[in-house]
């Protein structure tokens, strides 16, 4: 969505930035998840996110703050930026496989005119 509503609005000069940050220390996932009563159908994944999730909260939210302010004060700012180094390493591993995917499958894709 982000990349079409990119396209969208650059003949209005608008520009898009997807943000694709990393895991920051907010309470979404662990008081956000815990405002209401849990329900035991979903004990299994509060335990498996519980697992993923682990004691690190992540940096605090702040410290991307800079970034997204320099990205703001862009003349042409990218159309996507991942914030956080972990999160850069992650992606990159990511768009890598599915690229390594796509070469792959590219023989039957090729099959279909268009």
């Amino acid at each position: 969505m982000g990349q079409a509503l990119a396209m969208e609005m650059a003949p209005f000069g608008v520009k898009v930035t997807i943000v694709q940050p990393g895991g920051y220390g907010t309470d979404l996932f662990t008081r956000g998840t815990t405002m209401t009563e849990p329900r035991p159908e979903y004990d299994t994944l509060r335990a498996r996110l519980a697992e993923i999730w682990g004691e690190d909260a992540g940096p605090r939210p702040s410290t991307a703050a800079p970034v997204i302010m320099e990205l703001a004060g862009l003349a042409e700012p990218p159309l996507r930026l991942i914030v956080g180094g972990a999160s850069y390493d992650m992606v990159r591993q990511l768009e890598e496989a599915r690229t390594a995917e796509y070469r792959a499958w590219e023989h039957l894709s090729r099959k279909a005119p268009g």
